[in-house]
């Protein structure tokens, strides 16, 4: 898809109503899993919002609107 890590992407997301937006999302990681046997390749993304604000380690309430994560 040409995509990478740090890339702005805008998603559109359609409910059960059919109803729609757009958001705008950080692209935070990238994965791909290939499987021979079943010629099957899965490609995921991992996405943060676009418009959240970054938070200082020691400043931010750990778990109150935020994760942290290693991979």
């Amino acid at each position: 898809m040409g995509l990478e890590f740090g890339d702005r992407i805008s998603v559109k997301i359609v409910n059960p109503d059919t109803s729609s937006y757009t958001d705008e999302l950080w692209i935070e990681s990238v994965s791909h899993s290939v499987n021979a046997s079943s010629q099957q390749w899965d490609l995921t993304y991992t996405l943060s919002p676009a418009s959240s604000s970054g938070w200082v380690l020691g400043l931010a309430q750990l778990g109150i609107g935020t994760r942290f994560a290693y991979s």
